[in-house]
């Protein structure tokens, strides 16, 4: 079984696992709201290999790795789990589930290295959102029946019609409504209406305008399917959430991509809820709360107890030259470019 390890220096404590080790791996996945992330700048040096698990290429960029051995970053996907067999792995961020952490590290054969950030205060706030109270579902849904047959505007008119709900009943909401009038966060709100019971009582619209063809081609063939869809008002497409039109491998970096480019427009989602759903109970709520939270104190137990990565002095001096010459040149770049400019407004 490999031995597990915590290190408050993520840099140094992924080149020691590069010189004690043959093949690792570099587990890229943050999760939560502000993470403190890698600066790959300090790793410029080590040979390696990228995987991102989404990626129809992923499979060859593996084999590939296997071979040349070195350092794998490796960026997972939801429903896909590629992660190979190595010798050591490092975690960027400590996963929030100790079940999914096992089932990531069954593969590690010497050493499991996570790193401990200054304080668990941003991974128990994404607890606290992706598991909240009924209390806080109980809020949530009291502040919705608030909204019934309140005047609509005509956007939100548009999204009742176009539902085909019965509008005596239903109401429409953006999630800031909610998140105004209760306090609760955004993943909040959208993990109360994925329950199953308001799945037939419950839609909830991307609002969409085309704008202007894209210049990438490979974008082309979305926006073309977006702008075939029935214009609801003012231009504006309602697209169900995560029913995007035609085949795409991986169709919200797509969406994205067409979003920044300025292609698209888009407006906060529309909410609309029917009357007569169900609404899961409160004690299930509180159980699955429980058992997450206990999930995340086994976790977060599993690394505070973990020994110290051991580091020696050469690495940490290595890595202290390396930040200092980058940022020596960093100045040189800035004396540079001020003498430029300086000769030009002369």
């Amino acid at each position: 079984m490999a031995q597990v390890y915590q290190t408050d220096n993520m840099e140094a404590g992924i080149r020691t696992m590069v010189e004690r080790n043959d093949r690792c791996v570099l587990y890229l996945n943050y999760e939560n709201p502000r993470p403190i992330r890698l600066r790959g700048n300090d790793l410029k040096d080590i040979r390696g290999a990228v995987c991102k698990a989404s990626q129809p290429m992923a499979k060859l960029q593996l084999q590939s790795w296997v071979q040349q051995r070195g350092l794998l970053y490796y960026s997972p996907a939801r429903r896909v789990n590629l992660l190979p067999e190595c010798d050591a792995m490092f975690f960027v961020e400590s996963p929030h589930i100790y079940a999914r952490y096992a089932e990531l590290v069954k593969k590690v054969k010497r050493e499991i290295v996570i790193y401990r950030p200054p304080t668990w205060a941003l991974h128990e706030e994404l607890i606290e959102q992706r598991y909240p109270t009924s209390y806080l579902n109980l809020t949530m849904l009291l502040a919705v029946e608030g909204f019934v047959q309140r005047e609509l505007c005509d956007i939100h008119k548009a999204a009742l019609h176009y539902s085909g709900f019965d509008p005596d009943g239903a109401c429409v909401f953006e999630a800031g409504d909610i998140m105004e009038v209760t306090g609760a966060k955004l993943p909040q709100v959208n993990k109360l209406f994925r329950e199953y019971g308001f799945r037939s009582k419950f839609l909830r619209y991307d609002v969409i305008a085309p704008m202007a063809e894209p210049d990438n081609p490979y974008l082309m063939e979305m926006y073309r399917e977006i702008e075939a869809l029935p214009d609801v008002y003012n231009g504006y497409r309602m697209i169900p959430f995560m029913r995007l039109p035609g085949e795409y491998f991986n169709k919200m970096n797509i969406l994205t991509q067409l979003y920044r480019e300025g292609s698209i427009r888009k407006l906060p989602s529309i909410y609309v809820l029917e009357a007569g759903y169900r609404a899961r109970e409160r004690h299930v709520d509180d159980a699955i709360t429980v058992a997450n939270r206990a999930q995340w104190f086994k976790m977060r137990n599993l690394v505070d107890n973990a020994p110290i990565y051991p580091i020696p002095h050469e690495q940490l001096a290595h890595l202290a030259q390396i930040r200092s010459e980058k940022h020596a040149h960093s100045l040189f770049l800035a004396r540079l470019f001020d003498k430029s400019d300086s000769a030009q407004r002369e």
